[in-house]
């Protein structure tokens, strides 16, 4: 790191100068470096100024970079990266979008992903409910996403967690496509409930988790307006 020093904040510039000026603070430049670290302190300090700068608003390639670390090793890190690419593709507090070229190089990081990325952002949407906007707002922009998250919610040998939240987001991007495999759970967690009530003396047939899990496919299904 660069001491104490504080870096500017590069994105009150005009649009026109912010390229040329991003040259001028080799600070960013290092902080960028210094987001591949090994220790994860590090990595944490990094980020603290490239946020505080707003490169990643100014510059295709710092955008990029962040791509890359949603699946850094450090869960904070992890969570802090999704919340800054969704506001990156957001408004800011004045209004502006981040420059065209910045929000197509994010969309292209997230594109790179497959299932190991979108994986990555449904395990932080099941360990903190508060990311889940953030998250919603960046499988919009990856391709396929709907699709993987389809598998995932008919995967059993995935957690219950895993699966109740991919189903969730199902719903919330409109994935229609995605009727028949939640038909399909639907109706195999149905039936062993009504082989349950026909054989009240033997074992639970349906445990409370696949119980939630039907829950949250039938608000899914409601929300795609398939029921």
């Amino acid at each position: 790191m660069v001491g104490n020093q504080t870096q500017p904040r590069l994105i009150s510039l005009d649009t026109a100068d912010l390229h040329a000026t991003l040259e001028l603070f080799p600070g960013v430049w290092q902080a960028a470096e210094q987001l591949g670290d090994p220790d994860k302190t590090v990595r944490n300090q990094a980020l603290d100024e490239l946020l505080q700068t707003e490169a990643h608003r100014i510059s295709p390639l710092i955008a990029y970079l962040l791509t890359t670390r949603i699946v850094d090793p450090d869960l904070r890190i992890r969570m802090r990266i999704v919340e800054t690419l969704a506001n990156v593709m957001r408004r800011d507090a004045e209004g502006r979008y981040a420059i065209d070229a910045v929000r197509s190089h994010v969309i292209s990081g997230l594109a790179n992903f497959g299932d190991v990325g979108i994986l990555t952002l449904l395990e932080l949407a099941s360990i903190d409910a508060g990311l889940i906007p953030h998250i919603n707002k960046l499988l919009n922009f990856i391709p396929k996403s709907g699709e993987y998250l389809k598998e995932v919610a008919g995967d059993r040998s995935k957690n219950i967690d895993l699966r109740k939240i991919a189903i969730y987001f199902i719903g919330k991007l409109g994935y229609i496509d995605a009727e028949n495999e939640l038909r399909r759970i639907r109706n195999r967690i149905e039936a062993k409930q009504g082989s349950q009530k026909r054989m009240p003396f033997a074992p639970p047939a349906v445990d409370d988790s696949e119980e939630i899990l039907l829950q949250e496919i039938k608000k899914t299904l409601s929300i795609l307006r398939i029921e």
